[in-house]
């Protein structure tokens, strides 16, 4: 049965300076941060580390157990938006620690029973160099990120971003065509609605074409709003009917605005939800 997810950064995690990004997601301490999404009706956590180092797996897998809550991912943004970098960067040094954190969410991934998320950590096309070498070097970099993975038994999703947040890897077709090309078992694809909806004509008919590449989903409505609780675009009705389509059974993850949200919109956004799944028997 599908699941509900929502975002959540661990304590420490603060944006570097000059980073565009505000801290809206739910960021206090993590077992304020469980009970709240359990309150706002979800069943698991997205959560986003600062320093990935500093996350102890037993104890947030007890603070779970406590709650009768899950954990769907281990997103690696903060890797960006905290240190600055990327797996690619020009920099050796900087994409050398990169990577090893990113390791580090690849182990906890794997003691937590959950996905590792790769997103804006991939790193930016490089100034001066065409955009096949950056394509080249994210390859084989993620070749060996898969390959690190399968030893701890974890899969990995990489999620596209519009362009106004990123450089490369606007849409599901172009996160595709990186998967292919890195060709490993434990390798697939993120499809976020919000980012979807900005840079495809059909996001209805890109999900369906994604069917055999598609693990994993961040769901938003066209405006970032929640879903099927905004003033989006978004028909959400015909979101589930392709989900159905596609035999996806995995979790719908929610990167909302939490802070500046009220709750009683996020509880009719996963009272929606739940309703859809029960409608379409996910």
């Amino acid at each position: 049965m599908i699941k509900l997810s929502l975002f959540v950064t661990s304590p420490d995690f603060r944006a570097q300076d000059g980073q565009s990004i505000e801290l809206t997601e739910l960021c206090g301490p993590i077992e304020d941060s469980v009970r709240s999404a359990k309150r706002l009706g979800y069943d698991a956590i997205e959560l986003m580390t600062g320093d990935p180092e500093v996350v102890d797996a037993g104890d947030l897998a007890a603070v779970l157990a406590r709650h009768g809550m899950e954990i769907s991912a281990i997103n690696s943004g903060g890797l960006n938006y905290m240190y600055g970098g990327g797996l690619v960067h020009a920099d050796a040094r900087t994409a050398e620690m990169i990577y090893s954190k990113y390791q580090c969410i690849i182990r906890l991934a794997g003691q937590l029973g959950c996905l590792a998320h790769v997103g804006v950590a991939r790193g930016r096309a490089l100034e001066g160099r065409p955009l096949w070498y950056y394509r080249d070097r994210l390859v084989e970099i993620l070749r060996a990120a898969c390959d690190y993975a399968s030893g701890y038994g974890v899969n990995i999703v990489l999620e596209h971003t519009n362009r106004f947040e990123h450089n490369t890897i606007y849409t599901p077709r172009e996160a595709i065509d990186v998967i292919d090309r890195v060709d490993r078992p434990n390798l697939g694809l993120a499809i976020d609605t919000y980012h979807t909806y900005l840079e495809v004509e059909d996001p209805y008919e890109a999900i369906r074409s994604a069917k055999d590449y598609v693990r994993y989903f961040h769901l938003h409505d066209s405006d970032r709003g929640p879903a099927a609780a905004s003033n989006g675009e978004l028909d959400f009705d015909r979101v589930f009917g392709v989900l159905k389509e596609i035999g996806y059974s995995g979790f719908l993850a929610d990167g909302l605005l939490t802070a500046v949200l009220p709750e009683q919109q996020i509880q009719r956004s996963t009272t929606s939800l739940r309703r859809l799944i029960h409608q379409y028997a996910l």
